[in-house]
């Protein structure tokens, strides 16, 4: 899956393959890159804070943003600029009465106004044009992003669900997951927080990597005869002993601990390194040719069937091993979901496509496991608006997550 998270600020991507997040092999903390590795995550100004503007002539969203104070116009903090969250207010995506399950009222008129000075009137647009403008390009933008973590990687989008978060990634993803041809749209029910609820679940994990450049000699059909199986065994053995260690201080149980192993791979005078997982638990001469196999298939993955060159040989540059103990797991609370035939949904007025249409509109208390939604809809939820757009279906699950899918 594609992970994508839209707050108030940016918008980060980041891709799950197999179960495992992507990772890269430094860490970028301000302008300083650090040989140090991290989950591999793309960023960019595009957030429901993000300001937009018209500069010679052609409509800009971002990167400079709002922030929450003053924040955007609709607040009523002080903020005079308009932002994509004004935008959203306009279109009638937001219900004004209901942001934050009521916890703030937005104000129409000072969107309103926001977008019409510094948007529709320099741009030529009604005010709903300009408003449709500043989405239409903040989507544009976040699905460019994601294109650069899939495509430009060697992934196709289609094979993928795209899984939103953050406050305003339940409200945008239906229109960028579409224009990616993502089959599925997930919503977790814990979406405005899940990246906070998720570091609070997430596993003890320690990394050890060693830098040991070993080479096979151009022409090389046995791998095992230059990569030998002892000296790999060897060295992983050596990283998952500092794991352990460095896990059981820091108070996780010697039997809760499970290893993952990895070797970076890249042929012989190139900069292309892949990471390439190692199964097996002692490794074998066949393991050994098996894990260049599976490297020559990553490769020609990404950059196209017959670019392997295994003749020139190939070089493994870094081992790691990723050290694991589990925390207990969150159990959710189905009993806030509601039941089957309650109330029924209410209707709002939404601008898309260039006109106004009728939208159904959900509350917490209309979700109920199995429920199905036909777009275009809306469903408020406390901290979070998730929208089901035209030509578009979506299911609860019993979680109270919501599935979209494209008819």
């Amino acid at each position: 899956m594609v992970t994508t998270d839209m707050g108030g600020t940016s918008f980060d991507v980041g891709l799950v393959l197999d179960g495992r997040p992507v990772m890269s092999n430094t860490t970028l903390i301000g302008r300083d890159e650090l040989a140090l590795p991290s989950v591999a995550v793309r960023a960019i100004g595009a957030g429901a804070g993000s300001i937009a503007s018209v500069r010679n002539g052609v409509l800009q969203v971002g990167p400079e943003s709002a922030g929450a104070r003053p924040g955007p116009a609709c607040y009523g903090r002080g903020g005079t600029r308009p932002t994509v969250a004004d935008a959203d207010l306009v279109l009638g995506y937001l219900n004004p009465d209901n942001f934050l399950g009521g916890r703030l009222t937005l104000d129409v008129d000072k969107a309103r106004a926001a977008i019409d000075e510094h948007v529709a009137k320099p741009a030529g647009l009604t005010i709903e044009q300009a408003a449709e403008g500043i989405k239409t390009i903040v989507d544009a933008r976040m699905a460019d992003l994601v294109r650069q973590v899939t495509v430009e990687q060697g992934y196709d989008p289609a094979d993928f669900a795209v899984f939103a978060y953050g406050g305003a990634g339940p409200l945008h993803a239906f229109s960028y997951g579409a224009e990616l041809g993502c089959p599925q749209i997930v919503v977790p029910l814990t979406a405005s927080v899940h990246s906070a609820f998720s570091i609070g679940c997430s596993d003890l994990t320690m990394v050890e990597e060693l830098s040991k450049p070993l080479q096979t000699p151009p022409g090389t059909t046995d791998h095992a005869t230059a990569l030998a199986p002892d000296e790999l065994n060897a060295t992983f053995d050596e990283l998952a002993a500092r794991a352990r260690r460095d896990l059981i201080a820091a108070g996780a149980a010697e039997d809760s601990i499970t290893f993952a192993k990895f070797v970076e791979i890249r042929f012989r005078a190139q900069i292309h390194v892949l990471t390439v997982p190692v199964d097996a638990d002692r490794i074998t001469p066949a393991d050994v040719n098996a894990m260049v196999e599976r490297f020559v298939e990553i490769y020609e993955g990404r950059f196209g069937k017959g670019a392997a060159f295994l003749e020139g040989g190939v070089e493994i540059t870094t081992f790691r091993v990723v050290a694991t103990s589990p925390v207990p797991r969150a159990e959710f609370d189905t009993g806030a979901l509601g039941k089957a035939g309650g109330a029924e949904p209410g209707t709002r007025r939404v601008f898309s496509g260039g006109q106004w249409r009728d939208a159904a509109v959900y509350r917490a208390e209309h979700l109920h496991d199995g429920l199905r939604i036909e777009g275009l809809a809306i469903v408020e939820l406390r901290d979070t608006t998730v929208v089901i757009g035209p030509g578009q279906d979506a299911e609860v699950d019993r979680f109270g997550d919501i599935i979209i899918q494209n008819r």
